[in-house]
């Protein structure tokens, strides 16, 4: 059967990649920096927003927590990393 979790955490790895690559392509050019920066932010908004359904769906796969803290620190979105290190410390006690 379909696997919708594995799905759209997949397509949360991608964009994100995608948001980092074209980050990286301008990193040596300080007129480029900031739009790129930006597109890529666009990008991890987008990578974030899939995990957090893939999250939804099941969330018992410590992998998408794993995966939503990592774009949340490309963010700069600290109370999200917090939210998911709290949940990967519940799912490591059980």
């Amino acid at each position: 059967g379909h696997d919708e979790f594995r799905s759209r955490y997949n397509l949360a790895v991608h964009t994100y990649n995608q948001g980092v690559r074209q980050f990286k392509a301008a990193e040596d050019d300080l007129d480029a920096i900031d739009g790129a920066l930006q597109d890529a932010a666009v990008l991890w908004r987008a990578a974030a927003s899939q995990l957090e359904l893939a999250i939804s769906i099941d969330s018992k796969r410590s992998k998408g927590y794993e995966a939503l803290a990592i774009v949340s620190e490309a963010l700069l979105n600290q109370d999200r990393i917090e939210w998911c290190k709290a949940n990967l410390l519940e799912m490591g006690s059980r």
